[in-house]
């Protein structure tokens, strides 16, 4: 049985996941002019707080702004336990990591992105994905009305969990 295409627009591409990783590459597309659309299942970008504000220096030779206002403290040195119990220390002079606000730094780069072109959609949920030879259908879930959006490329940055990963037959990652 042949996909019938879905009617309306098709995108260039669709983001899923408004973090660091999707607002960059979606903010880099749409400068670059494709359509780019981004969704993000929360209401808020950066709301919940999904991971740690510790990046090394370097994450910010790849955003469109410096960590200003966001930085937190400079990080020399750590201490790692690994799961046996064994204990590593390092110190060194050289900035290892920043700590930063990260729920901050999440919405300064999704807002860089809507800067750039990008259409935003917060509290929009992907729940389902489908391939044909003309792209990709997306299923979306927003305040409870379902819908679906197409585009030539689907970019999944949902996270370790997400479901784009999933629905494209990748396998689960382990940790």
């Amino acid at each position: 049985m042949k996909a019938v295409p879905v009617a309306g627009p098709v995108r260039d591409v669709i983001v899923v996941g408004a973090g660091p990783a999707g607002s960059n590459t979606a903010r880099l597309l749409a400068a670059r002019g494709h359509d780019v659309l981004m969704v993000e299942e929360h209401p808020q970008v950066g709301r919940p707080v999904q991971c740690a504000g510790l990046v090394t220096p370097r994450v910010f030779d790849h955003t469109p702004f410096p960590i200003g206002d966001l930085h937190e403290n400079d990080l020399h040195g750590g201490l790692v336990y690994a799961p046996d119990g064994t204990t590593v220390r390092f110190e060194t002079e050289a900035v290892q990591a920043q700590a930063m606000d990260r729920a901050g730094f999440d919405q300064r780069m999704a807002e860089h992105a809507v800067r750039a072109g990008v259409d935003l959609r917060t509290g929009t949920k992907a729940t389902g994905m489908r391939r044909d030879a003309d792209g990709v259908t997306l299923d979306l879930l927003e305040d409870g009305e379902r819908s679906t959006e197409r585009a030539r490329l689907v970019v999944g940055a949902d996270g370790l969990r997400g479901g784009v990963a999933r629905w494209m037959g990748l396998p689960p990652v382990g940790i």
